[in-house]
């Protein structure tokens, strides 16, 4: 039987620019990893999504130029936790990270749509949906560029 051919794609997703000199720097989160662990004892979990963050020049059009990786902006290794600390709606949208995982908790009651702690909705959708894992990291990569965490 011959072979199904596949060449996968590489996870990257545009982030915010950087102010550098007066001017800007493109940049972009590539993915990395996705690790998921489970304590067999208690059902607690961890989940982290790492990217590698890389500067490009800026093209006039406002495009990626060329890497400035060989040019003393070197990638940056950032890793990225789901935690309990998060409220997300049930899209996975974050709409509010607080101070402790017991305020999260206690600011659920504030909201009129229905939301969850972003942990236990990586658990949820774990267990519940089909593997389609792609959209969810590049939707947590745009959450945390949005949150300012690539600054």
């Amino acid at each position: 039987m011959p072979q199904f051919p596949y060449t996968p794609e590489r996870i990257e997703v545009d982030i915010s620019d950087k102010p550098f000199n007066g001017g800007f720097l493109k940049r972009k989160a590539v993915f990395t990893r996705l690790l998921h662990a489970q304590d067999p004892h208690t059902a607690g979990a961890l989940l982290s999504i790492d990217v590698l963050v890389c500067t490009y020049s800026r093209n006039p059009d406002g495009t990626p130029g060329d890497s400035l990786h060989e040019q003393g902006f070197p990638d940056v290794f950032r890793p990225f936790t789901a935690d309990n600390r998060t409220v997300v709606n049930l899209q996975g949208d974050t709409l509010a990270v607080l101070e402790s995982e017991q305020a999260a908790a206690a600011s659920l009651a504030d909201y009129q749509e229905p939301v969850m702690l972003q942990l236990d909705f990586f658990q949820l959708v774990r267990d519940t949906q089909p593997l389609g894992i792609k959209a969810l990291i590049v939707a947590h990569i745009q959450a945390a560029d949005a949150l300012g965490r690539f600054s």
